[in-house]
C-alpha cells in the first residue's frame, strides 16, 4: 500500500494496481496528514496484526525475512536503525539492551545509529491519536512511545540512502541505477 498525497495521480497512473509483480493499492491523504496520520488511516485497510512502514524519502535495502522473524518471536514495535559516520543531519537513537529508549534530534555530530526510516507496528499502535487528523509519527508517537513502552530495535547492514537533501538525491541515481544492472 502506498499512502500518497501531493501529485497522487501521477504516482498512480504511471504504476497502476501492480508493479514488478506486486499488487498495489493507494491510500490517498485529500489534505496532509503527516507521517503518522497517514499511517493510522493506511492502517485501517490492512488485514495482517502488524504492517511494515518505509518512508518514502529513503531507499533501504532491508533484511526483511530477518525482520519479520524477529516480529514473530517478540510482536513488539520495531524501529529499524542503521549505524552511520555522523548523526549530525538525521539525528540518533540512544539504545539499551536491544531496545530504543530515546530519540535524540538532529544537530549531534559523529558516529552513532539512526532512525532508518523504516518501522514494524501493531495494528492499532495508533489508535489513541484523531482519525484524519495530522501528526508526525516520530516526534508525536515515538519520542514518548520510547519511554513508556517497549520498542526494540533492529540494526539493519543494508544500503541506506536518505534521499532528502540534493547531494544524496543526485547520488542516489548513481548507485541505484547500478543495484538495477
Amino acid at each position: 500500500m502506498l499512502s500518497l498525497g501531493y501529485m497522487a495521480d501521477r504516482v498512480v497512473d504511471h504504476f497502476g494496481n501492480q508493479f514488478s509483480g506486486m499488487d498495489l493499492s493507494f491510500e490517498i491523504e485529500h489534505s496532509p496528514l503527516g507521517t503518522g496520520g497517514a499511517v493510522r488511516q493506511a492502517m485501517l485497510r490492512c488485514q495482517a496484526d502488524h504492517v511494515f512502514v518505509f518512508n518514502g524519502d529513503t531507499y533501504l535495502d532491508l533484511e526483511v525475512d530477518d525482520v519479520e522473524s524477529y516480529w514473530q518471536k517478540h510482536r513488539v514495535p520495531i524501529i529499524v536503525a542503521r549505524d552511520v559516520e555522523d548523526t549530525e543531519r538525521y539525528g540518533r537513537l540512544k539504545l539499551r539492551d536491544g531496545r530504543v529508549v530515546e530519540f535524540f534530534g538532529k544537530g549531534i555530530s559523529g558516529a552513532g545509529v539512526i532512525n532508518a526510516g523504516c518501522y514494524v507496528l501493531p495494528i492499532g499502535i495508533l489508535n489513541d491519536f484523531p482519525m484524519g487528523r495530522p501528526f508526525s509519527l516520530e516526534t508525536d508517537f515515538f519520542v514518548d512511545a520510547v519511554r513508556t513502552q517497549r520498542i526494540d530495535v533492529f540494526v539493519t547492514h543494508g544500503h541506506f540512502i536518505d534521499i532528502g537533501v540534493p547531494e544524496d538525491y543526485a547520488r542516489a541515481q548513481i548507485e541505484l541505477a547500478g543495484l538495477l544492472h
